[in-house]
């Protein structure tokens, strides 16, 4: 009888022993869970200027190298304190001051020959048109040009024009004695001084 019925058995009491234990197993732990809320850090954007400093070496090469020359010759003046090497001087500034009296004198020579050759061509002027109404009243056919006056008339003008542009030339010549920087820059050498005379960039 036993071998037939006590497998079963065994069986049934597993069964029953593994609905016991289900039966009585604890209820689960229930919790919350936190929640995971990531940290942001916020910062205001501002704009503004930086000035960056570079630690570095090297040559530092002028852009532009000018070589000043007066233009017109004389004895020197007088020469800015800046004129000196390492000077530094601004655009427009006046370095190097050569004696004004000769151009002055040659701008009073030359409004002494505007004046003369103005006159000279008012006469002219005056001449000419006798000429043409002499030709009028005696003439007869068309009168030469020459018997009008227009080539001493054309001669006289010339003149004039020459004289003004002399006195423009003086005036500029006078400008000229004042020997000015042609931008911002630094003196690297210097080569004349007070007293010294400069021959200009005609040689003379």
């Amino acid at each position: 009888m036993s071998k037939y019925f006590w497998p079963p058995i065994i069986l049934i009491a597993c069964l029953c022993a593994a609905v016991l234990m289900w039966l009585m197993k604890p209820d689960p732990e229930t919790r919350e869970l936190d929640a995971q809320v990531p940290v942001v850090e916020v910062l205001r954007v501002e704009e503004r200027s930086l000035r960056l400093s570079v630690e570095t070496q090297g040559t530092v090469m002028p852009r532009t190298e000018t070589t000043l020359i007066a233009e017109v010759a004389g004895k020197i003046e007088s020469v800015a304190p800046v004129f000196e090497a390492g000077g530094v001087f601004a655009k427009g500034e006046i370095l190097v001051r050569i004696d004004r009296s000769d151009y002055e004198t040659a701008i009073a020579a030359a409004r002494a020959d505007v004046a003369r050759s103005r006159l000279r061509l008012a006469e002219e002027e005056a001449l000419a048109e006798q000429a043409r109404r002499d030709w009028i009243k005696l003439g007869e056919g068309e009168a030469s040009d020459l018997v009008l006056r227009q080539p001493q008339l054309a001669e006289v003008r010339a003149a004039a024009e020459a004289a003004e542009a002399a006195l423009g030339q003086a005036r500029r010549n006078l400008e000229r004695t004042e020997v000015r920087a042609p931008y911002d820059g630094l003196v690297k050498e210097k080569f004349v001084d007070v007293g010294q005379y400069v021959t200009g960039l005609s040689g003379n």
